[in-house]
C-alpha cells in the first residue's frame, strides 16, 4: 500500500541524514515544522522510534541503511500497512499461550505470520525445549526471527507453502486482515492441523456480520464446528502497534484423537493437576459475581468431560491463588460434591507479582464476550491505581464517557451491585441510583427490596425509576432553585463548582439525559426549602396577590409547603372550597381548529365508504368559536376591572410556584380577612408588620449564630456543671437527634402530649418543665431512646460494627439470660453445621493421622 510521494524538501532532508549504527541522525540546524513532520512520518514507517534524552534521534532495531535509501529515492512505502503487520501485544500473547493447555517438546507447532516473534517468544519463555515453524513476508521481521533460536523460519508466504496438511498439533497466529486474508489463512491453518490439534488465532470480526460470499461461507463453516470458542478483543489492545481495529480471538479444536504427549520437566511456568482444596480465589479479582445457574450447568459438563482448558494460578505461601479461571474452579467444586472422582483441576502455574496478576485479570475479564457493565466497573476501578480515565479509555479502546460511566457504578452499595449484575435493575436505573448518596441508597434498598429476594422465584422490584425520580432523586437540572446562586445557602455556595455535583467528578462524561445530580441530599433539601420560602415572601409583598393551594387533595409534601406559607401570616386558600381557576386558553388558529375538529363536520360516502369533511360547516363552526372566545375575553376584562378575578401565587398543587388567575367563591369574595383581597388599609399594614417582625427575628438569629460560631472554643472550654438553660438545651439537642418513632414515644408516652407537631408551643414548655423537674430521668430516657434508634439498625452483624457491638453489650447488661440463650441456640446450629462440613471434607480427603480430640464448636472448626 503506497503512500503520498514526499515533497522535495523532505527528500532533501532524508538524503542528508547520517547513520550511526542503528541511529539515524537528522541534519544539523532547525527544520521547518511541516518538513520535520513529514520526515518524522517517513522514518516511523520504516521502524524508527524517536528517542529523547541524550540521543535526540531516531533509533532502529535493525540496520536502517537500505530502508532509508528507499525513502530517500522516493520509494515511499508504508511497510507495516503493505505487509499488514501489527505486532501482537504482550498481554494478548500471554492469553493465547495460557489457552493452549499442555505443550510438550514433541508437539509440532506453527505460526504462519510470525511478525517480530512476539507469540514465539511468549510460548518459548513459558515452555522449555520448544521449536516453532514459522513464515513471515516482511524482510525486517525475518531478520528479527532469525535471531530467535526457537524459531524455524520455513519461508515467506504461508499461503504458497505446500505439504503442511495434517502436520501440526498447535497453530497460533495473528494473520493479515485486508480483503478477508484472515479467512483464507484460517482455512489453510485448519487443513494443517492434526486430528485433535488446536488452533488459536486473532481475526477480524467482519465475517460475523458481512454479506460477502467469502464471509458468509466462513460464518457458516465456523458455526458448524463443534469445539470452538470466540472472544471479543477491545480495539485498544493494538493501539501501541499502530491500529485501533476491533479484533476477535478464535479457538478451534479439530476433531480426532488427541495426541498424548509424554510429560517432561519444565522450568518455572508449568501445567499440572492441582487439588481443588489447595487453590483459593483472589479476593482482589475484578469479577465479583457469578451466575449460579451457569455454574451448575458448567459443573454438569465438567462431571462428564472434565475441565478442557486449564486455569491460571500463581503460587503464594504454599498454596495457589487464581489469576483467571475462577468460574471453572467454582464449577469444579460443585461437580466434586456429586462426583468423588473430581478432586483436581488442570492449572497453568506462573510466577508473577500482584501487579502483573491484576493486569492479566483485568484484561481477561474485559476480553470475555459481552462483559457485564458491573464487571467492567470493577475492572476499571482497579486500573485507576495506574491510569486516569483518559488513560483507561485509550488502553481499552473505549471513549472517556464510556469508562467514566462504568466507573460510576462502583458508587452503588453492594446490594444494588448484585441486583444490577443479576438483571433485576436495568442500566438506566442503576446509573440513577449510583448518583445518590450511599445512605439514601441504603434507605431505598430497605424500603423497596425484600430481605429474602434471593429465594423468591418470581421476585420483581417494580417501577424503581419512578420511585427514585419522585422520592429520592436530587436532579439539579430540575431544581426549583437557581443552582448558581451563591447567597441561597452561603455555607455551601453555588452548585456549579460544588464537589457534590455529579458533573464535577468522573460523571462528567455520563450521558446528558441523566442530568446533573446532587450527592448531598441535605443541602439540596435546604436550598429547595429556602428558595421556596423566598418565592412565598416575594408573593406576600405583592399587593392584591393571594396564596392558594391549587388542589383539593393535599399530601404531606403539599401540607408542609402550606404550613411554611402560613408562617408568613398570610391566608392560604383551597381550591373548590375557596376559589376556582380561570381557564384562559389562547385563541386557536384556523389550522389548529381544523386539525382538532374536521372529523366532526361532514358525512360518509356510501360508494367509497370514506368520511368526507364539510369545510363549509367547519368554517361556520370556527366562526362561532371565535365569537364565543372574544365574548369570554370581554367578560374576563370586566371581572378583572371589578375585582372579581384575583391574581394568585400557587403554594402547592399543579402550577406550583407560578402565578395564576382565580375567581373567589361568594363566601370568600365577601370576606374582609383575605390578605390582599377586600381588606382595608389597616389590615394590610398589620399583615406587613407581622412579617417585618418575623424578619427581625431572622436577622437576630443569623447574628447570634455567627457570634456562637466565633465563640465556640470558649463555650466548649467552660468547666462548670450545666446551667438550667443548658440542661434544657441538651434535652432538646438529643430529642432533635432521635428518629421519628423515638420522638413519638417521648412526646406521647413521657410528656403525655398529643401529636401536634414539633413546633407546637406546648411541647417546648412541657420539655423544659420536665427537664427542670426530673433532669436525670428525662436525660436517661432520651439517651436510651437515642441508643435504641442509633445502635440497633438492620445491619449484618454486631461483630462487624462498633456501634452494633456496643448495642449488643448494652442489651447483654440488662438481659444477660436472654442473650445467653440466644447465643447457645445459635452455637448449637453452628456446631451441627460444622459437623456436616467436616463429614463432607473427610469424604473427599485421604485419611490423616489422628488429632487431639477437642470439645465444642472451636475444636470442630480447628479440625
Amino acid at each position: 500500500m503506497s503512500i503520498k510521494k514526499p515533497t522535495a524538501e523532505a527528500l532533501e532532508v532524508l538524503k542528508n541524514c547520517s547513520i550511526d549504527g542503528l541511529v539515524v541522525k537528522l541534519p544539523e540546524g532547525q527544520l521547518e515544522r511541516i518538513v520535520y513532520t513529514e520526515v518524522k512520518k517517513f522514518l516511523e514507517q520504516v521502524g524508527g522510534k524517536w528517542k529523547g534524552g541524550k540521543t535526540q534521534d531516531f533509533v532502529f532495531e535493525e540496520d536502517p541503511t537500505e530502508l532509508l535509501q528507499m525513502q530517500a529515492n522516493g520509494e515511499g512505502k508504508n511497510l507495516k500497512k503493505e505487509f499488514q503487520f501489527f505486532a501482537t501485544p504482550n498481554i494478548i500473547a500471554q492469553m493465547i499461550v495460557c489457552m493452549l493447555g499442555t505443550v510438550t517438546p514433541d508437539m509440532k507447532i506453527l505460526e504462519p505470520s510470525a511478525g517480530d516473534g512476539a507469540l514465539i517468544k511468549e510460548l518459548c519463555s513459558t515452555f522449555d525445549d520448544l521449536f516453532v515453524d514459522c513464515f513471515e513476508l516482511m524482510e525486517l521481521n525475518r531478520k528479527k526471527l532469525s535471531k530467535i533460536k526457537n524459531a524455524n523460519l520455513l519461508g515467506e508466504d504461508f499461503l504458497l507453502a505446500e505439504g503442511l496438511e495434517g502436520k501440526y498439533d498447535i497453530i497460533i497466529a495473528n494473520p493479515p486482515f485486508t480483503n478477508n486474508q484472515d479467512i483464507t489463512h484460517i482455512w489453510k491453518m485448519y487443513e494443517c492441523l492434526k486430528p485433535g490439534g488446536r488452533l488459536i488465532t486473532i481475526a477480524s470480526p467482519s465475517w460475523t456480520f458481512g454479506s460477502q460470499k467469502k464471509q458468509i461461507q466462513f460464518r457458516e463453516w465456523f458455526e458448524g464446528l463443534e469445539n470452538t470458542d470466540r472472544q471479543d478483543l477491545d480495539p485498544g489492545q493494538f493501539a501501541e502497534s499502530g491500529t485501533n481495529v476491533r479484533t476477535l480471538l478464535l479457538t478451534i479444536n479439530k476433531p480426532g484423537s488427541v495426541v498424548k504427549a509424554t510429560p517432561v520437566n519444565r522450568s518455572a511456568p508449568m501445567i499440572k493437576d492441582i487439588k481443588l482444596n489447595d487453590i483459593i480465589p483472589d479476593k482482589d479479582q475484578p469479577r465479583k459475581f457469578f451466575d449460579q445457574k451457569e455454574l451448575e450447568d458448567l459443573a454438569i459438563s465438567i462431571a462428564q468431560h472434565g475441565v478442557i482448558e486449564p486455569i491460571l494460578v500463581r503460587p503464594v505461601a504454599g498454596r495457589y491463588i487464581i489469576v483467571f479461571g475462577e468460574r471453572r474452579w467454582r464449577a469444579s467444586n460443585i461437580a466434586m460434591a456429586s462426583n468423588s472422582d473430581i478432586t483436581t483441576i488442570p492449572c497453568m502455574v506462573r510466577e508473577m507479582t500482584d501487579e502483573e496478576a491484576q493486569e492479566l485479570q483485568i484484561t481477561e475479564n474485559l476480553q470475555r464476550h459481552d462483559p457485564h457493565p458491573m464487571e467492567e466497573a470493577t475492572a476499571f476501578e482497579k486500573m485507576l491505581a495506574r491510569y486516569d480515565v483518559k488513560g483507561i479509555s485509550v488502553r481499552m479502546g473505549r471513549s472517556a464517557k464510556y469508562v467514566a460511566t462504568r466507573l460510576q457504578f462502583n458508587s452503588l452499595i453492594s446490594g444494588f451491585q448484585e441486583l444490577f449484575f443479576k438483571g433485576f435493575i436495568d442500566f438506566s436505573d442503576a446509573l440513577k441510583i449510583s448518583m445518590i448518596n450511599p445512605d439514601i441508597q441504603e434507605t431505598i434498598y430497605s424500603e423497596r427490596i425484600d430481605e429474602d429476594w434471593r429465594e423468591q422465584e418470581d421476585f420483581e422490584i417494580g417501577n424503581l425509576s419512578w420511585y427514585i425520580n419522585n422520592n429520592k432523586s436530587n436532579n439539579l437540572d430540575k431544581a426549583t432553585f437557581k443552582t448558581e446562586d451563591e447567597t441561597l445557602y452561603p455555607e455551601m455556595g453555588a452548585c456549579g463548582k460544588c464537589p457534590h455535583n455529579s458533573s464535577n467528578t468522573l460523571e462528567l462524561f455520563i450521558d446528558e439525559k441523566n442530568g446533573r445530580r446532587c450527592k448531598m441530599p441535605e443541602c439540596f433539601t435546604i436550598k429547595t426549602n429556602k428558595a421556596f420560602s423566598q418565592k412565598i415572601e416575594a408573593a406576600v409583598k405583592e399587593p392584591d396577590v393571594l396564596l392558594v393551594c391549587n388542589t383539593s387533595y393535599i399530601n404531606s409534601s403539599e401540607q408542609y409547603k402550606i404550613d411554611v406559607a402560613k408562617e408568613t401570616g398570610a391566608l392560604v386558600l383551597t381550591k373548590s372550597q375557596d376559589f376556582s381557576t380561570i381557564d384562559n386558553e389562547p385563541l386557536k388558529t384556523w389550522e389548529e381548529y381544523k386539525e382538532e375538529n374536521d372529523d366532526d363536520y361532514g358525512d360518509w360516502d356510501s360508494e367509497t365508504d370514506e368520511f368526507v369533511p364539510d369545510e363549509k360547516l367547519l368554517r361556520k363552526a370556527y366562526s362561532q368559536y371565535t365569537t364565543e372566545w372574544e365574548a369570554d375575553q370581554k367578560d374576563l376584562q370586566v371581572k378583572r376591572a371589578t375585582g372579581k378575578i384575583k391574581k394568585a401565587f400557587v403554594v402547592a398543587g399543579p402550577d406550583e410556584g407560578a402565578y395564576i388567575e382565580i375567581v373567589l367563591s361568594d363566601k370568600k369574595a365577601n370576606s374582609t380577612s383575605i390578605s390582599g383581597a377586600g381588606e382595608d388599609e389597616a389590615d394590610k399594614i398589620l399583615t406587613r408588620e407581622r412579617r417585618a417582625i418575623e424578619l427581625d427575628g431572622e436577622k437576630i438569629w443569623e447574628k447570634v449564630r455567627v457570634l456562637a460560631s466565633k465563640d465556640k472554643d470558649g463555650f466548649l472550654n467552660i468547666t462548670t456543671p450545666l446551667s438550667k438553660i443548658e440542661s434544657r438545651a441538651a434535652a432538646m439537642a438529643i430529642y432533635d437527634s432521635l428518629g421519628y418513632q423515638e420522638k413519638e414515644y417521648f412526646r406521647e408516652e413521657y410528656l403525655k402530649l398529643e401529636d401536634k407537631g414539633y413546633n407546637d408551643i406546648s411541647f417546648a414548655e412541657k420539655l423544659e418543665k420536665q427537664t427542670d423537674k426530673q433532669f436525670e430521668k428525662s436525660m436517661s430516657l432520651l439517651l436510651r431512646l437515642l441508643i435504641s434508634g442509633k445502635l440497633f439498625d438492620m445491619g449484618k452483624s454486631h461483630l462487624c460494627s462498633n456501634s452494633r457491638n456496643m448495642g449488643y453489650k448494652v442489651t447483654q447488661e440488662y438481659f444477660p439470660d436472654e442473650v445467653q440463650t440466644i447465643n447457645i441456640e445459635q452455637e448449637e446450629i453452628a456446631t451441627k453445621r460444622a459437623a456436616r462440613v467436616k463429614q463432607r471434607i473427610d469424604a473427599i480427603k485421604p485419611p490423616e493421622p489422628p488429632k487431639k480430640k477437642g470439645k465444642g464448636l472451636k475444636a470442630l472448626l480447628n479440625d
